[in-house]
């Protein structure tokens, strides 16, 4: 959801910027409020238990996000059980939290070849005990795939908690899509309950954007009156010629849609982001079903060569 609430965001934007003012009008005023509207997401289960991530941060081997590519992303929750651990061989901390991602040809949904290929990837095999979130979205910033990944021979996927999808949706927004997470220290995780409230600045921040223009677009206007400047644009096209002249309705018509929506991505923006969502009281919690994934594990992998970070020197891994 918050993916497609940002690309309607700069659908907006881009189309009060547009030169062409018969065109601009037009699509805001046929569009109208389908520009704000978000479907709700289908592939998701509210009645799934929440797994417990505290932090993110985002690999170092992931690859720069790439705005015509397809990425595939991985979120570890655990490796046989272990929420922070060092890979023997690589010397590299993973904690719960830690996030893979990789451009990738193409993908189908519920592909799990790719999820597989990440999980190599990083550990050197597909074949271990690994619990957490799975996900593919194109370039453009639309999710084509998101589920929860477990250690079962027969089925690796089911469906994940919208807290989770809404999770990962921050992570792409915040931290990878705008290359942040290049600008920051290999072994810095950034707390979730903190990146949400950020991500809703950013948002409200993009809303701000789109309110200047429509304010630029209106002193504009009003110039064209105000000094007896023609007050039609020619729009020219391959096979047709039109006039756009400013009239008092169509100038209502303009003002009142923008204003409703306006106030529509506002009324979304503060309903999607609830203050203390991601709080570790509120968000980060065991409850029996969650319990459930370690109790029933299917183990017919060999444990990964992985020691607890607890038993080893602090200062020695990233």
């Amino acid at each position: 959801m918050l993916l497609r609430l940002m690309q309607n965001l700069q659908l907006v934007q881009d189309t009060l910027a547009d030169g062409n003012t018969y065109r601009m009008y037009s699509n805001i005023v046929t569009e109208g409020l389908n520009f704000a509207v978000v479907a709700p997401d289908t592939e998701i289960n509210s009645d799934q238990s929440m797994l417990d991530i505290n932090q993110v941060r985002i690999l170092p081997m992931s690859h720069k996000y790439h705005p015509s590519r397809v990425h595939a992303g991985l979120l570890i929750y655990s490796v046989d059980g272990q929420t922070d651990f060092v890979l023997n061989d690589v010397n590299l901390r993973i904690k719960t939290g830690d996030i893979i991602i990789h451009q990738i040809h193409n993908a189908l949904s519920g592909q799990e070849d790719v999820y597989r290929d990440l999980i190599r990837t990083l550990f050197g095999t597909h074949r271990i005990n690994l619990i957490g979130l799975v996900f593919t979205f194109s370039g453009q910033g639309q999710l084509t795939d998101c589920m929860r990944w477990r250690p079962n021979s027969s089925d690796h996927t089911a469906l994940m908690h919208p807290t989770e999808q809404k999770l990962l949706e921050i992570v792409l927004v915040s931290l990878y899509m705008n290359n942040t997470w290049l600008t920051m220290p290999i072994g810095t995780h950034v707390d979730v309950e903190e990146l949400s409230q950020n991500t809703k600045k950013q948002y409200l921040y993009k809303l701000g954007e789109i309110e200047q223009l429509f304010n630029k677009r209106r002193q504009e206007r009003d110039r064209m009156h105000r000094f007896g400047l023609p007050n039609f644009l020619k729009h020219h096209s391959a096979d047709d010629f039109h006039s756009f002249e400013w009239t008092p309705a169509r100038e209502q018509l303009f003002d009142e849609t923008i204003q409703r929506l306006l106030d529509e991505f506002y009324n979304t923006i503060l309903q999607t982001f609830r203050d203390g969502e991601f709080d570790r009281d509120e968000y980060a919690y065991f409850d029996d079903n969650t319990k459930q994934l370690f109790s029933n594990l299917i183990n017919p992998y060999a444990p990964l060569s992985i020691q607890p970070y607890s038993n080893l020197p602090r200062n020695t891994y990233y």
